[in-house]
């Protein structure tokens, strides 16, 4: 899921914000981390294309690990993780949000 901009200034939908829930648990989440974890947690300060990794075409991509790993997270951090992975899973059917987080936290380390 995703959105550019997150906000629309005019038109039809002017007003209309998304993502402001998820927006601040990965501001949370980032801010928690240490400068070391933080450089780990950044893949790149800066966008200079299209970084889609799983689009139309692309369904056998094999995107590599990058970033912090969940498991080297205090427990503060691990709290806002999980917040900000159920912010996502929670847009599933009831049910399959549950089986999606168990899948995921299944692969913390």
């Amino acid at each position: 899921m995703g959105s550019e901009p997150t906000f629309a200034a005019q038109g039809q939908y002017a007003g209309t914000r998304v993502f402001d829930d998820e927006l601040a648990a990965r501001l949370a989440l980032i801010n928690s981390l240490t400068d070391s974890q933080r450089n780990q947690a950044i893949v790149s300060g800066v966008k200079p294309s299209n970084n889609n990794r799983g689009e139309l075409f692309q369904d056998n991509a094999v995107v590599p690990y990058q970033g912090v790993k969940l498991n080297t997270l205090n427990e503060q951090q691990k709290e806002f993780a999980i917040e900000l992975i159920q912010l996502y899973t929670g847009q599933m059917r009831s049910g399959y949000d549950e089986i999606k987080l168990t899948e995921i936290l299944s692969h913390w380390d």
